[in-house]
């Protein structure tokens, strides 16, 4: 292993601990260094691979063929093909097939891979993806989680996502979540995957828990022409007959409905829920019934309305809800690219009276007053993240950079007086007069600034408010 020159050993293990959180640009620098350190860094190099192009897929395909030892194809944990639409038609389509099937050949080198991810807007052809995820059904057993988007451009192609449910086998998979549209006369045409393409696939692969059914995956309300029966008692006998999902993200319809009234749709519905995500309707009819319970993540996500219309679900919510005594992550997240949002101080602190175990907070779509923030904080006594937006009467374009800096360890010492335990804050700091303005209204040289706090440690950025986009700070938990 590596020495300096005054002959200091530097442990591998200590040495993998600081490659582990170094970006790929340092990590490649280090693996220059020595042999020894060369062997640490490739593995973690290689261990998540992103391709874009058919440029990249021809690469990864010579590179696994050229290591007879298949080591660099062993160190592959998670695989993501991201082939995003760029032109109107899919450029060299021909080209791009025999590129596919070449790569279909290395497939059994890549055992270790455990995520899969397939987002197809381009070299769609159903034919060749039947093979490649046949391959990698077979040749790859320890795939956990499977993430499929396929924009096709003929109907047809729809049988792909069919066979997907009825032939491919994913012995260990967990995590599963497809999409499929159709693209026609230049236009995307939201097309639904059938119940009977989630269902196979669960029928055959028991493990699964972890299930996403968005407005792309399975259109409830807006395609129910292939479907015989009604959909929501459709949707609700499915997870009947699938108890064993703990995490379930949902979007692209508002309720449950069933023909029959005397039952309720929810009541025997998500026995193991863990983890749900979905619209602030919905969150009301799985937060009502014996979930609740047991319930230890909440994602209350809305992507089609407006602020206001996301607001006033929340707002019903609040009012109704019942104690959460296991949850302990809560995030609030919405597209709407507005200042103007901000959730009354009554529903919140109503939200958190219901949840004394939260630990992690995401209100970043939502603008508080300081003191506001801080008189609810108070009811969540065991928080130790937080993301928010905070509005202040003190903050201006005016202030230079130490005065930002002090009024901001102003604020995290508030905060930690608000919350005890609280480790990580990280939040957009605006003026209250902008609290009620939309992005759009605002000047152009107007500044904010991106405050991200851990323990001591304090990161102050700032940013023209009309690139300042508020998605930054505002998904959570992937950020964190």
């Amino acid at each position: 292993m590596a020495r300096s020159s005054h002959s200091l050993y530097l442990p591998p293990e200590l040495i993998q601990m600081v490659f582990e959180s170094l970006p790929l640009w340092d990590l490649a620098r280090a693996s220059e260094v020595s042999q020894g350190w060369r062997q640490l860094a490739i593995a973690l190099l290689h261990r998540n691979r992103v391709v874009r192009k058919m440029s990249h897929v021809k690469h990864l395909s010579a590179q696994v063929e050229a290591d007879p030892s298949g080591y660099l194809a062993s160190c592959i944990h998670s695989l993501s093909f991201n082939f995003r639409r760029t032109l109107e038609e899919p450029p060299e389509l021909n080209d791009a097939i025999v590129v596919l099937r070449e790569f279909r050949k290395v497939i059994l080198k890549l055992k270790n891979v455990k995520y899969l991810k397939w987002h197809e807007e381009m070299y769609f052809e159903a034919n060749v993806m039947t093979y490649i995820f046949q391959e990698f059904a077979i040749q790859c057993p320890q795939i956990e989680v499977l993430t499929v988007y396929c924009l096709a451009y003929h109907p047809k192609e729809l049988k792909f996502v069919e066979q997907l449910g009825k032939e491919f086998q994913f012995s260990n998979l967990k995590h599963l979540n497809i999409s499929y549209e159709v693209w026609k006369e230049g236009a995307n045409v939201g097309r639904a995957v059938p119940f009977c393409t989630s269902g196979n696939i669960i029928d055959t692969t028991p493990t699964i828990s972890h299930l996403t059914l968005n407005n792309e995956a399975i259109v409830l309300n807006y395609d129910c022409s292939e479907m015989n029966d009604p959909p929501s008692p459709l949707f609700i006998d499915f997870f009947q007959s699938h108890p064993d999902i703990t995490d379930l993200e949902l979007g692209g319809f508002h309720e449950f409905v069933t023909e029959d009234e005397v039952r309720d749709p929810t009541l025997y519905l998500f026995p193991s829920l863990k983890r749900f995500v979905g619209p602030a309707s919905i969150c009301m009819d799985v937060l009502l019934s014996p979930t609740a319970a047991h319930l230890e993540t909440l994602i209350i996500k809305d992507d089609l309305n407006e602020i206001s219309e996301y607001l006033q679900p929340i707002r019903e919510l609040a009012r109704v809800i019942q104690p959460l005594p296991k949850l302990k992550e809560l995030y609030f997240s919405t597209p709407a690219d507005d200042i103007q949002g901000t959730l009354d101080i009554d529903s919140l602190k109503m939200l958190f009276a219901a949840t004394p175990a939260l630990e992690s907070l995401g209100l970043s779509c939502f603008s508080f007053k300081l003191n506001d923030l801080l008189g609810a904080l108070a009811r969540t006594p065991k928080l130790t993240k937080l993301a928010a937006r905070i509005s202040h009467e003190d903050y201006d374009l005016g202030l230079n950079c130490p005065q930002v800096q002090a009024l901001t360890k102003k604020i995290l010492c508030q905060l930690a007086k608000a919350c005890g335990k609280l480790w990580e804050r990280r939040f957009l700091l605006i003026n209250e007069d902008l609290r009620h303005a939309e992005w759009v209204d605002t000047p152009l040289n107007m500044t904010v600034h991106h405050i991200h706090s851990i323990g001591d440690d304090l990161n102050i950025e700032y940013d023209s408010i009309h690139k300042a986009s508020i998605a930054g700070i505002r998904e959570y938990p992937e950020t964190w």
